[in-house]
């Protein structure tokens, strides 16, 4: 009885691992499509193709076209929140901290664009695709968790100052803005020849950094 119940579990556990890889697979193939092609023109039949497994099989693990972007979203952003947090982790001084993170953030998204288009360019005038749970991805659990990085970050800095120079939450809001508008505005004006942008986002942490520091003396 024992044997036949350990042969059970492993089979579930084989089940559940191959299911696992499908997903992963799937997921895959809507990213390399996603980040090649418009998104809302790519259906989830193609996917599916693209992915190796017949149309109806992709039902089996998303509901939706919904839940597949959002899931595709959420797997490059959690890839880029774990990087993020690792800066954060080892990095013991407040300032020097809050310098790394951002700049990393930088360097991290300059080298993968392909997702960094799919996390945030989204058209202005084209309504955002909702997660499960009816919340814009900006509200999803998976950007707050990268947010938390960021806002604890600042948080910890400030309070290394003698007063906040400002909200830390603005600090780290226009540190975020700065940042991410480096990386896009040069690639939306490609007519204009542009500096290094990693250089840029350096200058524009650095130079933040030193105006609060100065400014809560």
């Amino acid at each position: 009885m024992e044997k036949q119940t350990a042969r059970t579990d492993r089979s579930r556990a084989r089940a559940t691992e191959d299911k696992e890889k499908v997903r992963e697979a799937i997921v895959s193939a809507g990213r390399q499509l996603f980040a090649t092609e418009d998104p809302a023109t790519v259906s989830l039949r193609r996917i599916a193709t693209f992915a190796g497994y017949s149309p109806a099989t992709i039902y089996n693990y998303f509901d939706d076209y919904r839940a597949l972007y959002t899931a595709v979203r959420a797997h490059e952003m959690e890839l880029a929140t774990k990087r993020f947090e690792r800066i954060a982790a080892r990095t013991k001084d407040p300032e020097d901290r809050v310098r790394k993170l951002f700049l990393g953030t930088a360097q991290y998204w300059l080298k993968h664009l392909d997702d960094f288009d799919l996390v945030f360019a989204l058209p202005v005038k084209k309504a955002s695709v909702l997660t499960n749970e009816n919340k814009p991805f900006g509200q999803s659990p998976t950007v707050t968790r990268a947010l938390k990085v960021y806002y604890g970050a600042m948080h910890a800095y400030f309070d290394s100052l003698p007063r906040h120079p400002i909200p830390a939450r603005l600090a780290a809001d226009t540190l975020l803005a700065a940042v991410h508008g480096i990386i896009s505005f040069p690639r939306m004006t490609r007519t204009m020849v542009w500096s290094d942008m990693e250089t840029m986002a350096k200058n524009v942490i650095d130079g933040m950094l030193h105006q609060w520091s100065s400014v809560s003396k």
